[in-house]
């Protein structure tokens, strides 16, 4: 997913957080973006290289199942490949 939409859904106020949001939060998730640090969800981890070059590794790694999440207008153009952002393991 994309820093924005990493941002908005990590700061969701936690009551308004429910089982799905749990549940979203524990998957194995790739943050795209050149500017944000870290995340802070415990399976997930930030990707500054390539969008393309990290989408088309982890199509072909057996272990990911992607899903298509949102991907904003910025990263749908640095790639064909960004509709299929999300994944889960």
């Amino acid at each position: 997913m994309g820093r924005r939409t990493y941002q908005m859904l990590a700061s969701l106020p936690e009551e308004h957080r429910d089982e799905g949001w749990e549940q979203m939060a524990q998957l194995e998730t790739v943050v795209f973006s050149h500017t944000l640090e870290r995340a802070e969800w415990p399976n997930a981890r930030v990707c500054r290289d390539d969008l393309a070059e990290e989408v088309e590794w982890l199509k072909t790694t057996p272990r990911y199942r992607f899903e298509p999440w949102a991907a904003s207008p910025s990263l749908a153009s640095s790639s064909a490949q960004a509709w299929w952002i999300g994944f889960v393991s």
